[in-house]
């Protein structure tokens, strides 16, 4: 009858066990992101799995980005001209694959 009270006191001291987590989801902005058409198709060009945040720059009269350590050229027919940027910094749409596919300038430039 002693271990009892023991066993029970002990249990109560243990950690909770850990909280699952969430699955992941679609973040606040996926459907901005999904809402990007490539300037030359109209087709949807984007995703949150081809965009990112990245920093950009007037190189002449066309902008640049960084991506992967070196500034690349942005082709003209793939700027998309949105005030509607959520993320506050410029954003690239990209993929090894396909290049550039659509590019949305940062506000500072």
């Amino acid at each position: 009858m002693i271990r009892s009270p023991v066993l029970a006191i002990i249990a109560l001291c243990l950690p909770a066990p850990l909280a699952a987590k969430p699955p992941p989801g679609p973040t606040a902005n996926s459907l901005w992101f999904e809402s990007l058409d490539d300037p030359e198709t109209t087709l949807p060009c984007c995703d949150e799995a081809d965009c990112r945040t990245v920093d950009d720059r007037i190189a002449g009269d066309h902008y640049e980005v960084l991506v992967r350590g070196a500034w690349i050229a942005v082709p003209a027919g793939k700027m998309l001209r949105r005030t509607d940027n959520p993320t506050g910094r410029a954003v690239l749409c990209w993929s090894p694959a396909f290049g550039i596919m659509c590019f949305i300038p940062g506000p500072s430039v």
